[in-house]
């Protein structure tokens, strides 16, 4: 998993840190598949998933929102390289 994520925050995801919360945002986020409904923000293509203190982060949903970011960007996963 680590090397997937590393490689999506290569290709120019955003994280933010605040001193109440961390921000994860998706540059073409408006066009993710987002089953979990977990995306927020109204913009024309930013989306974004906020974390406060005392969240449940949910790993799984946020790899999956990854993966979702990396198929959009054209990218290709690990497993799935020759």
């Amino acid at each position: 998993m680590a090397t997937t994520v590393d490689a999506w925050f290569d290709q120019g995801s955003a994280r933010q840190r605040a001193k109440t919360h961390v921000t994860l945002g998706f540059q073409q986020g408006a066009v993710l598949n987002d089953p979990h409904g977990v995306l927020c923000g109204e913009g024309k293509q930013m989306r974004h998933v906020t974390f406060e203190e005392g969240d449940d982060v949910d790993a799984a949903v946020c790899a999956d929102l990854i993966r979702e970011a990396i198929r959009v960007d054209g990218g290709r996963l690990p497993e799935e390289a020759p």
